[in-house]
This record gives C-alpha cells, sequence and structure tokens, in this order.
C-alpha cells in the first residue's frame, strides 16, 4: 500500500478548488478544513491501529473493510457533519462529496499498488481488488530493513506527488481553479437589465 506521500499528495488536486469555496471563510477555518482533508486522506488506514489494539495484528486485515466504499461514504458523513458545525464554510452536502473523494482516493490507490488489493465493495463483496497494472511499489512490512524496496516506494511516490502537482498546476493555469468566481447566467441578465 501507498505511504502517506502518495495519500496526501492528493491534497493538492482537491484544495484549489476547495480554497474556491471558502472564500471569506476565516483562516482557522481554513486550517481545520485542510486538517481535516489530511486525516481523511490517510483515515482508512486506521484498520493498521485498530488490528493492534484488538489482537489481531496491526496488518493481518489491512486493505478490509475500512478500504471500502461504505467506509468512505460513513467517513464522508462524520467529515462533514463535524466541520459544517465547526466552520459553518460550506454547505453540509460539499462537505460530504470533499470528504468521499478524499476517503475513496486513499481506496483507489490502494488498489493500484503491488498486494493483495482492497475489499472496496465490502460488505456486499468479499474479494479484494487490485489493479492488473500497479502504480505503486507499496510499503513491504515484511521487510522493514530493505532499503531497495523503500527507496522503490519513495520514488514512485514522489513521482506521483509530482505528477499531481504538474496537472494540478496545469489546470489551474487553465482557468480550472479559477480563482474569481464566474457570474452565473441570471447574475449576468440582472446586471444587464440594471
Amino acid at each position: 500500500m501507498p505511504s502517506p506521500i502518495a495519500h496526501t499528495s492528493i491534497a493538492m488536486a482537491l484544495w484549489p478548488a476547495t480554497a474556491r469555496k471558502l472564500r471569506g471563510t476565516p483562516a482557522r477555518g481554513r486550517i481545520i478544513i485542510l486538517g481535516a482533508t489530511l486525516v481523511t486522506l490517510v483515515a482508512a488506514d486506521f484498520d493498521i491501529l485498530t488490528g493492534s489494539i484488538f489482537g489481531s495484528g496491526p496488518f493481518v486485515d489491512h486493505g478490509g473493510p475500512t478500504h471500502s466504499f461504505v467506509a468512505a461514504a460513513i467517513w464522508a458523513m462524520a467529515f462533514a457533519t463535524v466541520l459544517s458545525i465547526a466552520t459553518r464554510a460550506m454547505h453540509w452536502t460539499t462537505f460530504w462529496m470533499l470528504g468521499f473523494i478524499a476517503y475513496g482516493s486513499h481506496i483507489m490507490l490502494d488498489a493500484f499498488t503491488f498486494g493483495r488489493g482492497v475489499r472496496m465493495f465490502w460488505p456486499f463483496l468479499a474479494d479484494r481488488i487490485a489493479s492488473p497494472l500497479p502504480i505503486f511499489a507499496g510499503v513491504r512490512h515484511s521487510t522493514p530493513a530493505s532499503i531497495v524496496d523503500h527507496t522503490l516506494t519513495i520514488a514512485t511516490e514522489l513521482l506521483f506527488a509530482l505528477l499531481v502537482w504538474r496537472v494540478t498546476a496545469w489546470w489551474y493555469q487553465r482557468g480550472y481553479y479559477d480563482s474569481q468566481e464566474q457570474p452565473s447566467a441570471s447574475d449576468k441578465e440582472q446586471s444587464v437589465a440594471s
């Protein structure tokens, strides 16, 4: 599975569109939302902690139910509820979509890693799904001392982060993340009528 390098690099793609909706929101609210988004990008890996706490072992069921779209939907509901109350910066549904996309990106990145795959459709399908064309070497917890494995993991993830950054910059340069809110058709009609 990818390390937090790949998972949190998705924030570079999510944040410009989110920040656009947060114009006028105090800095404290923006920091809370960014922090919650970063936590959400790695939240599926909380199964490592629960395995340790409940005695099954830290990586025994890694990639299991917490790596499903059902878990993403549930997490997104909590994410949206907490941020809606804490910041009142965006509509609950917008927060839910941000939370679902952030959590769901974790599931998809893990599916594109060498390994046993993830249970992305749990509880409807117990099978682990893995891409036939993995793009990440993934963290090798079974060989913690292998410098080659970890170097490959870091290299592929830094390349991925660079790609996310470049694509986001390209979109930004072409106006996809325009910092100015574009007037709607009804706004244009009202200004013409005035």
